[in-house]
């Protein structure tokens, strides 16, 4: 097994072909303070993170946080990234008292729609750019 990458950083896993997911991505870079890194699934680092704690890289219908030791999937890893964003921590806060399976039957709703609904990107974001772990 590889080694735990270390990080000080909280590490956003995302569907790097998503472009709700590269949309919200450009709002957690511009309120975060600098505090997360990115990192698509399908990456090298990404599909090791993802095989490291669980997570079907293979079927990318889920972002996921990688804190440390720990890792936040679906519903979860959505609320604790709203409740780390300046101005939105309300909203993290108000995704947390949902009760789970609402919010992880809302954001499943996204996942399996987001291309219908929102189209596929191939391009980054300039403002992800310096913060993209490969």
């Amino acid at each position: 097994m590889a080694k735990p990458l270390a990080s000080h950083h909280p590490i956003i896993l995302y569907d790097g072909t998503c472009l709700l997911c590269s949309r919200c991505l450009q709002l957690v870079a511009v309120r975060d303070g600098g505090l997360f890194k990115f990192t698509p699934l399908t990456s090298p680092l990404g599909q090791n993170l993802a095989k490291q704690h669980g997570i079907d890289f293979a079927n990318p219908h889920s972002v996921a946080v990688i804190v440390g030791a720990a890792a936040y999937t679906q519903a979860a890893a959505v609320g604790y990234i709203l409740q780390r964003l300046r101005g939105l921590v309300w909203l993290g806060h108000l995704w947390q008292v949902l009760p789970a399976m609402f919010a992880d039957g809302l954001y499943l709703l996204t996942a399996r729609y987001r291309y219908r609904i929102f189209g596929r990107t191939m391009t980054c974001h300039p403002a992800l750019r310096g913060r993209l772990m490969e």
